[in-house]
């Protein structure tokens, strides 16, 4: 594996905790953070793990600063549920043990083919936004390792997201601020390969 050497990972299925795909996030680009079932997503987590572990190796790292699975489960051991403020803290994360958490992003000028329905196109000015919290959807996004001035690490860039189940709507809504205040999910704004043009699916039947 050279070292901007790219790997397609496809996850079938998998809840949505945040998404900013009709528009932006703070850093500029769009992004959904997903949750990877560690019973049903097993073989494509796997995957996700053995080619993190050659892009280390091509980097020359044990660690990165951002890994690219977070253990939700960690996570909520790491609460300190003494207190009130904890509790609900942790009560409110509950519905993610037992997951890995991902995001996926990508720059404002290659933005993800977002489908409703297979071969459909959704028109973000048009279309209502379907990708809610709890929401199930399909996705393709590719992995690559990086050495640049922000340092080493692997990026997640999204290409192409395809509803999988919409929302239920007894799902309450999170605050995605304060929710995601301090989390180490959120990534900085990274300079990956020089020339990422790569779009699309113009010759691929994905899922």
């Amino acid at each position: 594996m050279s070292k901007f050497e790219s790997v397609r990972i496809s996850v079938i299925s998998a809840r949505v905790l945040f998404s900013s795909l009709y528009e932006v996030d703070k850093y500029g680009k769009y992004s959904v953070t997903i949750l990877l079932s560690k019973k049903d997503h097993s073989e494509v987590i796997e995957v996700i793990k053995n080619n993190v572990t050659k892009m280390k190796k091509v980097l020359r790292v044990t660690k990165l600063d951002k890994e690219v699975l977070i253990c939700c489960d960690e996570e909520l051991n790491d609460i300190d549920d003494s207190d009130d403020v904890g509790k609900k803290q942790k009560e409110s994360r509950a519905n993610s043990a037992g997951h890995y958490k991902l995001q996926a992003s990508t720059k404002i000028k290659f933005p993800p083919t977002l489908r409703k329905f297979k071969g459909v196109d959704l028109d973000i000015v048009k279309d209502k936004n379907p990708f809610l919290y709890g929401s199930y959807i399909n996705i393709i996004f590719d992995l690559t390792p990086y050495d640049n001035q922000n340092g080493k690490g692997i990026s997640k860039t999204l290409k192409y997201v395809l509803l999988s189940k919409a929302a239920n709507t007894e799902y309450v809504k999170l605050d995605a601020d304060e929710f995601f205040k301090d989390s180490d999910c959120l990534e900085p704004i990274e300079d990956v390969t020089a020339d990422d043009t790569s779009d699309a699916f113009e010759d691929e039947q994905p899922f």
